[in-house]
């Protein structure tokens, strides 16, 4: 323990010009993020970018180089890459984060995860609501933190989520370009929750723990469909659950828009343990466990 959740801040587009570009609404995450008080921008010595749908599916150079080049705020030389792992990408960022904080490898670091419409022509396909958030992490006291990280994958769902890059002509465009197919299952929100149900009895067992040990649990949005089916078998009372968006489906970003949510409305600051729970394509599950150190302790 000791790598400390600092401060959140989520981005949803008010323009079209923001909606179609994931590297301009991660920028102001960031912003937002690192204009709060209490963390020296400089000391940030890891960036790490999980965001999915990138500006015309760019795929080299790291979008996390590409934001942190165009932030405002003076941010140091952080060691900076993208770490690619869908839904689940989040919380592995946190824990490669959390980890390098805990090693003494860096004092602070930045995790940031937009997501928008890749191109003008997919705004009529794009099935997410355009989103980016960011949070930093800092040394913090051994009592408080990440205590641990837990994943389970399950391959043998992984056909019923895929998606692929192809050249393919649209129905209404005469010319050829690169078109991302997304092609998702109607049993797939069911696996996914049917995956978390056993991974979460597998991790609550291993700690000797249930749900009502945990005072928020922040799940992923997508798909929207699990959300439901989850806290219908955990059966824990309404404030336990963090913030998600009416009429939308936020992908990598829904995990940092219900933190910041909560740290807004200082749920998360009155939460002893919070539990995230990640979910995605693969079908992976990916768990993160986080303990508040309250003053009156």
């Amino acid at each position: 323990m000791g790598a400390q959740i600092h401060n959140s801040a989520t981005v949803l587009p008010k323009t079209r010009k923001l909606q179609r570009s994931s590297i301009r609404l991660s920028v102001k995450a960031v912003e937002d993020c690192l204009s709060k008080e209490g963390l020296d921008p400089e000391e940030i010595g890891i960036f790490i970018n999980t965001g999915i749908f990138r500006d015309k599916h760019i795929g080299e150079p790291a979008i996390a180089a590409l934001i942190h080049g165009d932030l405002s705020i003076n941010c140091g030389s952080p060691f900076c890459f993208d770490l690619n792992n869908g839904g689940v990408g989040y919380i592995n960022a946190l824990e490669v984060c959390s980890n390098l904080i805990e090693n003494g490898e860096s004092k602070a670091g930045i995790v940031v995860s937009g997501d928008a419409i890749p191109r003008r022509i997919d705004r009529w396909v794009f099935p997410y609501s355009p989103a980016a958030t960011a949070i930093t992490l800092k040394k913090g006291p051994a009592e408080s933190g990440f205590i641990e990280f837990f994943h389970k994958s399950f391959p043998e769902h992984a056909d019923l989520q895929t998606s692929a890059l192809r050249w393919d002509k649209p129905d209404f465009r005469k010319s050829n370009r690169h078109i991302l197919k997304i092609n998702q299952d109607k049993e797939y929100a069911q696996q996914c929750f049917e995956s978390a149900k056993i991974t979460l009895t597998e991790f609550f067992s291993n700690h000797k723990l249930s749900a009502a040990d945990f005072d928020l649990l922040l799940y992923s949005h997508s798909p929207k469909q699990f959300g439901i089916k989850l806290k219908t078998w955990l059966r824990l009372p309404k404030d336990s659950y963090g913030k998600i968006l009416d009429g939308g489906e936020i992908h990598t970003a829904g995990l940092g828009y219900s933190l910041s949510r909560a740290m807004t409305s200082s749920k998360f600051h009155q939460a002893r343990n919070v539990l995230f729970i990640a979910v995605g394509s693969g079908i992976q599950v990916s768990l993160a466990w986080y303990r508040n150190l309250h003053q009156h302790e």
